[in-house]
C-alpha cells in the first residue's frame, strides 16, 4: 500500500474499531481500513479498502459499514462476488439477509453479479434480480413460512395509458393503429374485464379474460392486436393499458435453483422483464415430493424472452404442476429444453408468438390460449391416455414433432377453452403410442380430437358447453407416421 491503512482480518474486527482508530480515520492519519476477509482472512476473492464516507445509505453489510459513529464505504465494480456481502454459501447457513443486501446493491448500481462455483446459497425470502449475472454455484430456496422465489424483474413498474381518445372502431383483432401516441419503442399490456372465452360449466372465468402483451414503435403497434375489445358505450368492458418502456437486454448464465423443504404455492423463478436471455437454467425439486411442486419457471407479462437449455425436474402438483408456465407474453423462445417429471412440461395462456425448438417435454405441451405457436423438432413423452399437445388459440404449427409413450391423443382441442382457429399445420409427425390395457380396456388413439382432463370423453363432455366450439379454418396433417398396437 502506498498510504497507511488500518488492517483488519475480518468484518467483525472492522465493525469493532477502537475509539482511537476512529479518531485517526477522522483526522486523516489513516486513509481507510484494509479488510483481508469477511469471516476469516482470505475468505473473499481479494482484500479491499474501505474509506471514510458521508454516504446517506445505511449499513448493508457490504458496501457501507457503520462503526464507532462513522461510516466506511467501498464502491464495488462489475463482476461482484457475493462473498463480499457476507454470504457463506456452505449449504447450511441461512444467507438470506446477506443475499437481499447483495442483490439490492447490484440492482441499484446496475452491476454484473457472480455466484462462484461450489457456493450453495440458502435463501428463505424472495428477492429480485434486475441485472446480468453468472451463477456457477446454486441457490437452495427454502420455504419456511411463505413462498420463496427469485424474480427477474423490471427496473420500473410501468405507467397507465390514457385511452380515452383512442379510436374504438380500430380496437379489433389485427389492428396496428388504435390511436396510441408515443415516441420510441414501448410494450403495452392490455388488461380487460371482458371474457375471452366462455368456459361454460366452470365457476370462474377470471383467468380467461382478454389480456395481451403487444409491441409498439412511435405509437403504432408493431404486432397486431390478438383480441377485439368491446367499447360499447351502453355496456363497456373495463380496459386498462399499461406502457412499459424498453428495458436494456440482460443475460443470466447457469442459474441453478434447488427446491428444499416445504414447496411453494406459485413459481420458484419468475421472469417479468422484457429482453431477457437465460442460458442453461436448472430448477430441481429435490424434496422427493414431486406431487406437491407447483411451477418451476414462470414467464409473465413481458416481451422477448429467450430460454436456452433449461433443465427442470419434479413439478407434478395436480392442476398446476408445470415445468415452464407462460402467461400474457409475446416473443418467448425456448431452445433445447429437458423438462421431466412435471404434470406438463410447458403450459401457457394469453400469449403471442411462442416458439419451442427441440428438447424433451414429459407429459405434454399444453396451452390454454396462444396465437402463433410454433414447435420445431420437439419430443413429447406422455403417460397413458394423455394428449401430447393441447391447445386453444389461433394458428398453430408443429414441425417434425415426435410423441412417445402411451398418449391417446396427438393433438387435443381443449374443451375447457373450446376454441382453436386459424390455420393448424402438423408437418411430418411421428406418433408412437402403445396400448395401456387389455381387451375392453384398450382405447382408440386420435391424431386430433377434443380433449379434457378426462381424455377424449366425447358427447358427455360436449353437452356441458352451450357455446359452439371454434374449429380451425384449415387443418393440415402432412406425412404422418403412426406406430401403435
Amino acid at each position: 500500500m502506498s498510504f497507511p491503512c488500518i488492517v483488519k482480518n475480518t468484518m467483525a474486527e472492522m465493525k469493532n474499531l477502537s475509539a482511537s482508530e476512529v479518531t485517526d480515520l477522522q483526522n486523516g492519519v489513516y486513509k481507510g481500513v484494509y479488510l483481508l476477509g469477511y469471516y476469516s482472512g482470505r475468505d473473499t476473492p481479494n482484500p479491499i479498502i474501505y474509506h471514510l464516507s458521508t454516504a446517506l445509505g445505511t449499513d448493508d453489510g457490504g458496501s457501507i459499514i457503520e462503526t464507532g459513529g462513522i461510516k466506511l464505504e467501498h464502491n464495488f465494480a462489475h463482476d461482484l462476488d457475493l462473498r463480499y456481502f457476507g454470504v457463506k454459501g456452505d449449504g447450511v447457513y441461512d444467507d438470506t439477509q446477506f443475499v437481499l443486501s447483495y442483490f439490492n446493491y447490484v440492482n441499484v448500481n446496475n452491476l454484473f453479479w457472480t455466484i462462484p462455483g461450489k457456493c450453495k446459497v440458502v435463501v428463505k425470502k424472495p428477492f429480485k434480480i434486475t441485472t446480468s449475472g453468472r451463477c456457477e454455484g446454486k441457490f437452495i430456496l427454502t420455504n419456511e413460512n411463505s413462498d420463496v422465489s427469485i424474480t427477474i424483474a423490471r427496473s420500473h413498474t410501468g405507467e397507465l395509458v390514457d385511452i380515452s381518445t383512442w379510436d374504438t372502431d380500430k380496437m379489433i383483432r389485427g389492428s396496428l393503429d388504435v390511436g396510441f401516441t408515443n415516441e420510441g419503442v414501448a410494450n403495452l399490456y392490455f388488461d380487460s374485464s371482458e371474457i375471452l372465452i366462455d368456459r361454460d360449466g366452470t365457476s370462474s372465468e377470471s383467468n380467461y379474460k382478454k389480456r395481451e402483451f403487444i409491441r409498439s414503435i412511435d405509437g403504432k403497434l408493431s404486432t397486431p392486436l390478438v383480441c377485439s375489445y368491446n367499447q360499447d358505450t351502453d355496456n363497456p368492458a373495463v380496459l386498462n393499458v399499461k406502457k412499459f418502456t424498453l428495458e436494456e437486454h440482460i443475460s443470466i448464465d447457469h442459474l441453478h435453483i434447488e427446491v428444499a423443504e416445504n414447496l411453494n404455492t406459485d413459481a420458484y423463478l419468475l421472469i417479468s422483464r422484457d429482453n431477457v436471455t437465460l442460458n442453461n437454467p436448472r430448477i430441481l425439486n429435490t424434496t422427493n415430493n414431486y406431487s406437491a411442486g407447483a411451477v418451476a419457471l414462470e414467464v409473465n407479462t413481458c416481451a422477448d424472452v429467450i430460454i436456452n437449455n433449461p433443465f427442470i425436474q419434479g413439478f407434478k402438483k395436480d392442476g398446476v404442476g408445470y415445468g415452464i408456465a407462460n402467461y400474457y407474453s409475446i416473443g418467448l423462445v425456448i431452445n433445447d429444453g429437458n423438462v421431466t417429471q412435471c404434470r406438463h412440461g410447458y403450459t401457457g395462456r394469453n400469449s403471442v408468438d411462442v416458439t419451442i425448438n427441440r428438447g424433451v417435454w414429459e407429459e405434454g405441451i399444453d396451452d390454454h390460449w396462444t396465437d402463433r405457436f410454433t414447435a420445431n423438432n420437439t419430443i413429447v413423452k406422455t403417460d397413458k391416455g394423455l394428449a401430447a399437445f393441447q391447445f386453444a388459440g389461433n394458428d398453430i404449427t408443429l414441425n417434425s414433432p415426435v410423441v412417445n409413450g402411451s398418449a391417446a391423443i396427438f393433438m387435443g382441442i381443449r374443451l375447457d377453452t373450446p376454441s382453436l382457429g386459424g390455420i393448424v399445420n402438423i408437418n411430418n409427425p411421428v406418433f408412437n403410442s402403445q396400448s395401456f390395457g387389455a381387451g375392453s380396456d384398450k382405447r382408440d388413439i386420435y391424431m386430433v380430437s377434443y380433449t379434457s382432463p378426462g381424455g377424449n370423453v366425447g358427447d358427455p363432455m360436449l353437452s356441458q358447453y352451450f357455446v359452439t366450439p371454434t374449429l380451425p379454418e384449415s387443418l393440415n396433417i402432412i406425412n404422418p407416421i403412426i406406430n401403435t398396437d
